[in-house]
């Protein structure tokens, strides 16, 4: 069974021929599963068929086994028996062994009735020269064992020859061979119909296209510039996507060094409002409410306190000022090297013979960032001069906070007796700052940085595609001293992958026209794969319909 037709001595070749040009084009090799065709590979090359006896126990089914296969491989006597399941497969000479076999409590093997029944009544016997007796009184097993001793080899031929055995080995032998292994054969290609329909149209399709390219330089170079503001247009709206993209990604929060130049700017706003709360001086903000009011001796606890809030919140500007120019610097440098990776930035330089402005462009959205988030951030810094909205609330431990400190601040109308409260006032001021902080990293301050991103960069993107595209007279004379060189190097390139292509069309149809010459040895002319002709190739032209009114 392991043997192949002359005519399909390469078949494992030639699959795996198609296999391997298909694995060969990128385009394809996702998108094709060959597993299923190897594996129908496999079964035709190394079929393996399975066939059942099954019977009564001791029925001898072994002894059919050992008669198909010629060769005594299963032991069959009295008093033993294969076992309930056993496999049978091929081995080569002399490493036949069985498994399992295990003894038997059959008094009778129903073989042993069979065959004296054989000798005795099945009237074969007639016209041949055996004259079989068996004896009514003796048990079935000492007939069956006398029936052999006296008769011996020649009575169980003769037996062989009347059961049919060999019409049944030539029959088996007939129906794997000429209809079961044929199957194997036609499933295999059509597994492969599909791989080779797709193949064929690949190489079609690439071919067409390489044939339909010009061939002179001068008409290589008009195509090219009459696709110029086409691909001007491309590459500006690769641009737009681009920046789109990744401003968008900021607006998500999927930008993961965005947010983590985010987090430092929070985690500083954080540090510098515990560092200024703990370093902060009621003797400063003393000595310059007084200064402001040289005809005064004191000061309330008031003027203490708007000389702190002013000092916080400038304090606090300064740093988030810091912090967002910071963020904006490197945002922008970020942005900068993906915009130089992508490939529409190297294809703007092979059109103008320069990125189009885009750098120069970029390197002033900086300073308008910057600008803009300054500006916000002073904005927002500024409002921290005025007390959180819910400071005076009753029932609050802010209101409660206060009443206490301008009890042990009136107690007398010197210095020290603001000096003493300074724990208590450092308190008022982190129960006023920490919610207006947190409401400028948590929520305020990151929107005001994603809109602004937004509203610049986007119509800046735009405005830099429309740049781009009005540079199509740049462009033209630029290529133009480029492209007689371009021109013959594509040409070439166009040639030599022709070539290729045309060398892969012929290894194909080297493989299947000899897959088809062994699926017709097979019977199998039907299912013949698809081969590519030459009239294949050409480019048919398109078909323009004239309507008349």
């Amino acid at each position: 069974m392991t043997e192949l037709l002359p005519q399909c001595s390469n078949l494992a070749g030639n699959v795996n021929s198609i296999i391997e040009l298909c694995k060969g084009e990128s385009s394809l090799r996702n998108q094709q599963d060959t597993s299923k065709i190897e594996i129908a590979l496999q079964k035709a090359i190394s079929p393996k068929f399975e066939i059942v006896f099954a019977g009564a126990f001791s029925a001898g089914k072994s002894m059919l086994i050992n008669a198909l296969l010629e060769r005594e491989l299963l032991y069959s006597a009295e008093g033993h028996a294969t076992g309930t399941e056993c496999y049978i497969e091929y081995a080569e000479a002399d490493e036949e062994r069985v498994v399992l076999t295990f003894l038997s409590e059959e008094e009778t093997p129903q073989f042993v009735s069979e065959f004296n029944n054989y000798c005795a009544n099945s009237g074969k016997l007639l016209a041949t020269p055996f004259k079989v007796s068996i004896h009514g009184y003796e048990t079935p097993n000492k007939n069956y064992f006398r029936v052999l001793s006296e008769w011996g080899t020649p009575l169980l031929e003769q037996l062989i020859a009347d059961s049919g055995i060999e019409e049944f080995r030539t029959a088996i032998t007939r129906y794997l061979t000429e209809e079961k292994r044929p199957q194997l054969f036609a499933t295999l290609a059509d597994d492969l119909q599909s791989l080779c329909i797709t193949l064929k149209n690949h190489y079609q399709g690439i071919y067409r296209d390489l044939e339909s390219q010009p061939r002179e330089i001068e008409a290589m170079k008009a195509l090219e510039l009459n696709h110029l503001n086409q691909e001007l247009k491309e590459v500006g709206e690769k641009l737009t996507k681009h920046i789109e993209g990744y401003v968008n990604a900021i607006v998500v929060n999927s930008d993961e060094k965005f947010e983590e130049d985010f987090k430092k700017l929070k985690a500083r706003m954080v540090s510098r409002l515990d560092e200024l709360l703990n370093t902060f001086s009621v003797r400063n903000a003393y000595s310059q409410a007084t200064l402001t009011h040289l005809r005064n001796a004191t000061a309330p606890l008031l003027a203490v306190l708007v000389e702190a809030f002013y000092y916080l919140s400038n304090q606090l500007e300064d740093v988030l000022i810091e912090e967002s120019t910071s963020l904006v610097n490197r945002f922008c440098q970020r942005l900068l090297d993906a915009v130089r990776q992508g490939d529409y930035y190297r294809q703007i330089y092979r059109l103008l013979g320069n990125d189009g402005g885009i750098e120069n462009q970029l390197k002033q959205l900086e300073l308008q960032l910057i600008h803009a988030l300054v500006s916000q951030g002073r904005t927002e810094c500024d409002r921290y001069v005025r007390e959180n909205h819910n400071f005076y609330n009753e029932g609050t431990f802010s209101i409660f906070q206060f009443r206490q400190t301008v009890q042990q601040t009136a107690q007398g109308y010197d210095c020290e007796s603001i000096l003493d409260a300074e724990p208590a006032i450092r308190q008022l001021l982190k129960l006023d700052f920490e919610p207006k902080v947190s409401a400028t990293i948590q929520i305020n301050f990151r929107h005001t940085v994603n809109n602004t991103l937004k509203n610049q960069l986007i119509p800046m993107a735009k405005k830099q595609a429309d740049t781009i595209l009005q540079q199509f007279n740049q462009a033209r004379s630029y290529l133009e001293q480029t492209l007689e060189q371009e021109a013959a190097e594509k040409i070439a390139n166009n040639a030599h992958k022709q070539q290729e292509i045309h060398q892969k069309i012929e290894d194909y149809n080297q493989a299947i026209n000899s897959l088809n010459t062994c699926l017709t040895a097979m019977g199998l002319q039907k299912n013949h794969l698809p081969v590519i002709g030459e009239q294949e190739l050409e480019i048919v032209p398109e078909v323009v319909n004239h309507s008349s009114n």
